[in-house]
C-alpha cells in the first residue's frame, strides 16, 4: 500500500475521532441542567418569593388591624363608661376613635387587595411547578439518552483511537510528522481525494504531472494550493 493510501486510512479515523470527540463535547455539555430547567427553576422560585412577600404584608396588615380594634374598644370604653365627663377630654377621644375606624378601612381594603394578589400568585406559582415538573420530566428523558449516547461513544473512541494507534505505527515517521502539521493548520483535514482531477480540498484542478505522480501512487504529492496530501483511494 502507498504511503499516501495509509495516510488516507489515517486521515478517516483520525475523522471519525474528531466527529466522535465533538459530539462527546456537546454531550457533556449538555449533561448539566439546561437553560430551559434553569429558567422554570428560576421562575418557580420567583413566584415562591412573591407568595411569601404577599404572605408577610397580610401578616402585618392583620396585626396592625387587631391592633387598631383594640385601640378603638378601649376609647369605646372611656366614651361610654362614664368615668370621663370631660366633654374636651370626651371629644378627643372621639375625633381619635373617628381617625383610627379611617384608618382601619384603609387597612381592610388594603387586605383586601392582598387577599386577591395572593389567589394570583398561588395560581401562578401552581402554574410555574407544573410548568417545572414538565420540563424537569423532559429533561430526565434527555439526561437518559444522552448517557446511553455517550457511554457508547466512548466505547467508539476507545475502539477508533487503537484502530489510529495500529495505523500511524505504519506510517514513516517523517509522513506523520507532515501529516499532523497539516492537520493543525487545515483544520483537522491533512488528506484530500482527487475528484474529476481536482484537489477535493480546495476544489483546485491539477497540473497534469501532479495528477499523474498521485494515480501512480508513487511518494507524496501535495496539492499546489492548499498543500495537503493527494490521493486517489482504489475502486
Amino acid at each position: 500500500m502507498s504511503r499516501a493510501l495509509i495516510l488516507y486510512q489515517l486521515q478517516q479515523v483520525d475523522s471519525q475521532l474528531d466527529e466522535a470527540r465533538a459530539r462527546l463535547a456537546e454531550i457533556e455539555a449538555s449533561l448539566t441542567e439546561s437553560p430551559s430547567l434553569r429558567q422554570a427553576r428560576a421562575e418557580v422560585a420567583g413566584r415562591e418569593k412573591q407568595l411569601r412577600d404577599l404572605q408577610r404584608r397580610q401578616r402585618d396588615l392583620e396585626d396592625t388591624i387587631e391592633d387598631i380594634v383594640a385601640k378603638i374598644k378601649e376609647l369605646d370604653d372611656k366614651l361610654y363608661s362614664g368615668k370621663v365627663t370631660n366633654p374636651k377630654e370626651l371629644d378627643g377621644y372621639y375625633q381619635e376613635q373617628l381617625q383610627l375606624k379611617a384608618r382601619q378601612r384603609q387597612l381592610e381594603d388594603q387586605m383586601l387587595e392582598v387577599m386577591l394578589a395572593l389567589e394570583t400568585a398561588t395560581a401562578q406559582l401552581t402554574e410555574a411547578r407544573k410548568r417545572l415538573a414538565e420540563v424537569e420530566a423532559d429533561w430526565a428523558r434527555d439526561q437518559d439518552r444522552l448517557r446511553e449516547e455517550h457511554q457508547r461513544l466512548l466505547e467508539q473512541v476507545e475502539a477508533l483511537s487503537g484502530e489510529r494507534a495500529r495505523i500511524a505505527a505504519r506510517v514513516d515517521r517523517l509522513d506523520l510528522a507532515v501529516y499532523e502539521q497539516l492537520r493543525q493548520t487545515r483544520g483537522g483535514r491533512a488528506v484530500a481525494v482527487v475528484e474529476r482531477g481536482a484537489c477535493s480540498g480546495c476544489r483546485v484542478v491539477l497540473p497534469v504531472t501532479d495528477f499523474q505522480k498521485v494515480k501512480s501512487g508513487q511518494g507524496l504529492v501535495r496539492c499546489g494550493t492548499c498543500g495537503r496530501i493527494l490521493v486517489i483511494p482504489p475502486g
